[in-house]
């Protein structure tokens, strides 16, 4: 089985290019264990951006991110975080509305923190299971 992933339309090809050096099956993991513990779909996966390769991946429920944010992020990000521009789509979207796509869908809030960034790198992923099937690709359920 093979973990493909989509982006939320208007991602850019840097954040893609980014996102795509954290293997896919490492996000897909984490994405499942989060949902299956904490019990909500509704999730952020966070990743540090020092090594993707073997970046350190944690989830959490959105909310709980947003709050956590905002008790950290400077008096610029808050502003941003409050108002308007990239940042702000996480505290107002969920994952799934975003990609319009049902609550059961494998969709998350991916967040690279850290780094030289004024921000952290956001964007929307849709992980998609596929199995060989002879010479096709499947998605799988």
């Amino acid at each position: 089985m093979r973990i493909d992933l989509h982006f939320a339309s208007g991602t850019t090809e840097a954040c893609q290019t980014l996102v795509k050096q954290i293997p896919p099956d490492r996000l897909f993991d984490a994405y499942c264990q989060g949902r299956h513990e904490l019990r909500t779909s509704d999730l952020v996966i966070a990743v540090a951006p020092e090594d993707m390769e073997k970046a350190g991946i944690r989830y959490l429920p959105r909310a709980e991110y947003i709050r956590d944010a905002l008790r950290r992020c400077s008096d610029e990000q808050r502003a941003r975080l409050t108002r308007g521009g990239a940042f702000s789509g996480i505290a107002n979207l969920t994952a799934h509305r975003v990609m319009k796509l049902p609550i059961e869908s494998d969709v998350f809030w991916l967040v690279v923190e850290g780094g030289p960034l004024p921000m952290p790198v956001m964007c929307v992923v849709h992980a998609i299971k596929l199995a060989a099937d002879g010479d096709e690709l499947l998605i799988v359920n």
